[in-house]
């Protein structure tokens, strides 16, 4: 009897338009399974999220891929510009091979790996990586933000609780105040 109830549930839901996945992919381009959706290389997309957990991946050469990340992570494709909302932490985010990537992160860690990234945080604890030649500004709280040789970073902390790992010179304070410069990054206009 249960099992019928549910089947009839599920052909309601079905029926009045409600997704099953967490994800919304009734607005091509871009496609769900799951909890992850997708925009394929060269599409553009902009995929909201309904309900957590929501991961957006954009495969590549997307000249605008925006989405909502929602107890998950989100990754920005090379040569991709890509911008991520955080809707519900933990939210986690990778930007790849020259892309430039705008995002939030919340209660975890943001990677920019060869990209142009800004990071924001929502929510500490956030770390930020910048690796491999990485053009990276970032807001920390209760973390770690790290600058590899051959990046160039500023970063912000949120609280007191923040600790800075450059490995290309610095950090050096910048004249606002709030700002840290890595790897000879350039301080903002004060």
């Amino acid at each position: 009897m249960r099992a019928v109830r549910a089947l009839e549930l599920f052909l309601i839901l079905a029926a009045t338009g409600f997704a099953v996945g967490a994800c919304r992919d009734d607005q091509p381009p871009g496609h769900c399974d799951g909890d992850r959706c997708y925009c394929h290389e060269g599409e553009n997309c902009a995929i909201p999220c309904r309900f957590a957990p929501c991961k957006v991946t954009c495969l590549g050469d997307n000249s605008s891929c925006v989405g909502d990340c929602a107890n998950g992570d989100c990754q920005c494709g090379p040569e991709s510009q890509c911008s991520f909302v955080c809707v519900a932490p933990p939210c986690h985010v990778e930007c790849f091979d020259s892309a430039g990537c705008s995002a939030e992160c919340a209660n975890g860690t943001c990677s920019c790996v060869g990209a142009s990234c800004e990071f924001d945080c929502t929510a500490g604890p956030c770390h930020v990586e910048c690796t491999d030649g990485a053009r990276c500004s970032g807001v920390c709280a209760n973390g770690t933000c790290s600058c590899a040789a051959g990046s160039a970073c500023l970063f912000r902390c949120l609280d007191d609780l923040c600790d800075y790992d450059c490995a290309g010179g610095g950090p050096t304070p910048c004249p606002d105040g709030v700002t840290v410069s890595c790897g000879g990054a350039d301080c903002p206009e004060p």
